[in-house]
């Protein structure tokens, strides 16, 4: 299937699409460029970026990718930045990029994957929304901001401690 970047819902727009390497955040990435948006899709794997960003554009979408870390807040704010140095503006962003570790109680969870969880999953999160709102402002105006979460958010579970479903 081709994509039409002057027809659709996102026609025009510009889209930030964190995880983006694959599953959900790739997904989303397909979407929103079928829908006429301009992609920046960012993830950790460059790999993974690259196959979903010549995808993108082998069906007639414009996409571009930069690699980030949710854990290194001023490569995400880098990120966010890049969008709009490559295309003008931000309209959208989808953040659904975050990390796991092994389930455990509470009580056993090591700090370090705590510390992570809350990094990458809270933090993270924190820190792509606020360049995310600065940018829609200072180019958009007005735009749209999207955050997934896990399962584990629907119910306690003895198995997910607190930071593990933001």
């Amino acid at each position: 299937m081709t994509h039409d970047t002057n027809t659709g819902l996102l026609a025009g727009k510009v889209a930030f699409v964190t995880g983006a390497g694959r599953g959900i955040g790739a997904a989303a990435a397909r979407l929103f460029a079928r829908e006429g948006a301009t992609v920046l899709l960012t993830a950790r794997s460059e790999d993974q970026l690259k196959a979903v960003t010549e995808e993108i554009r082998a069906a007639g979408g414009i996409a571009g990718h930069v690699v980030c870390d949710l854990a290194d807040a001023g490569g995400v704010r880098a990120a966010v930045s890049r969008a709009v140095d490559l295309y003008g503006r931000l309209d959208v962003a989808f953040n659904n990029g975050a990390t796991a570790v092994p389930p455990a109680p509470m009580d056993r969870m090591p700090e370090a994957d705590f510390d992570l969880m809350y990094t990458v999953n809270l933090k993270g999160q924190w820190v792509a929304m606020s360049a995310e709102v600065s940018a829609i402002r200072a180019t958009a105006g007005t735009g749209a901001i999207v955050n997934t979460s896990t399962v584990g958010s629907w119910g306690p579970n003895p198995m997910l401690c607190p930071p593990t479903a933001p």
